[in-house]
């Protein structure tokens, strides 16, 4: 009797980067199950490196996240086809936009069933311009060929159900893609220099997370309270349309009371050093610097909006704010320094409580397990 193989999972993403970040802990959870897995993004020697050395096969891929060249496009979906028709995979999962646009497609003309990841709605839905029209119109195109659509928050299910009623039968939400919360546990890392009175968001430099409020919010602060400190961690990331300019994110350095501490491939210090995690973001899937500061036990500042209030519960593990108010999320911080030192302590254990209950990875990674097994029958 024939040997039956273990089955051949694809990733794609636009960065190799995101596949060890935000899918690490699947991915090697996967390969302990036996399963075959390649992965699919731009190349990037370092990250391409680290996805080998834990077994993946790598192929890269000339994806631009942010460029629209009919010729580099046509380019970069005539590569994804020839690797995707030469590995010939059992499934295929797709994430970010321009993955979730055209590897259902390839997909489903090379008879390959596919998962498009939905990772949050972003730029596309916060946006009404032209270019936003045209993304949300060929991400849907995309979509509707894949054989199942995942959200990572009920909200953004909605808001696809609506806008393309024809999603709504394979779509299905997932609660986030999971956390390490053992690696990310505060007592196995010492803070270096702790501060009671601070602040940090760990964010990409964009105006749709915020980051404009998060400095307005901060000046208002220090009128009432001048030993707070404000740190910002996270890439510039001038490739995305809703990115700062070099000159404007330094006079907001230089005009506002942030201290940038540039970027990080382990965020659990400056995360440890901080009082507070804030997040004023316009959308997210499930944001992943909130669920690593739950887990190391800080409150959260978030906006009440998809995503955030997904991990945020109001006065319970941190506090919701009202959407693009700088107002809003200065009372809040104010609150915060506020809080009694036994409440201060309960918002920390019911941040890591609620994050270990609802996003641990062994959760997602069982949901990724039964959802392969349905797949692939």
């Amino acid at each position: 009797m024939e040997e039956k193989l273990p089955p051949h999972i694809v990733f794609v993403s636009n960065t190799a980067a995101s596949l060890v970040r935000f899918r690490g802990h699947i991915i090697s959870g996967l390969m302990q199950d036996g399963v075959r897995v390649s992965c699919l993004a731009a190349p990037d020697v370092e990250t391409e490196k680290t996805l080998r050395d834990l077994g993946v096969e790598f192929y890269p891929v000339s994806l631009s996240r942010a460029g629209v060249a009919p010729f580099q496009e046509i380019k970069s979906v005539f590569q994804l086809y020839r690797i995707l028709k030469r590995i010939s995979p059992d499934l295929v999962v797709s994430y970010t936009i321009k993955p979730n646009a055209y590897v259902p497609f390839l997909a489903k003309f090379l008879a390959i069933p596919s998962l498009a990841v939905v990772t949050g709605l972003g730029y596309a839905f916060i946006q009404k311009s032209l270019k936003a029209k045209v993304a949300r119109t060929i991400l849907s195109t995309g979509l509707s060929f894949a054989k199942r659509v995942w959200t990572l928050n009920q909200d953004d299910a909605d808001v696809l159900g609506g806008y393309y009623p024809f999603l709504k039968s394979k779509l299905h939400m997932v609660a986030g893609e999971g956390i390490d919360t053992d690696y990310f546990d505060d007592r196995k890392i010492q803070a270096s220099s702790y501060h009671p009175q601070s602040f940090l968001m760990i964010s990409r430099i964009l105006r749709d997370k915020g980051i404009v409020e998060y400095a307005a919010a901060a000046k208002l602060v220090r009128q009432n309270f001048p030993d707070a400190i404000f740190y910002l961690l996270g890439d510039l990331d001038m490739d995305n349309p809703a990115a700062l300019s070099r000159d404007e994110f330094d006079t907001l350095c230089r005009d506002f009371p942030i201290t940038y501490l540039g970027v990080a491939t382990d965020v659990r210090p400056s995360i440890v050093n901080a009082a507070f995690s804030v997040l004023p973001s316009y959308r997210e899937g499930v944001p992943l610097a909130l669920l690593e500061s739950a887990a190391l036990r800080r409150p959260m500042i978030a906006t009440d909006v998809a995503g955030c209030k997904d991990v945020v519960e109001d006065g319970v593990n941190g506090f919701l704010v009202e959407l693009r108010s700088a107002e809003s999320l200065a009372q809040a911080m104010g609150k915060a320094l506020s809080l009694s030192e036994d409440r201060f302590y309960a918002m920390k254990e019911e941040a890591r409580r609620i994050v270990c209950k609802k996003f641990s990875a062994p959760i997602i990674l069982d949901v990724y397990r039964q959802t392969i097994s349905d797949m692939l029958k």
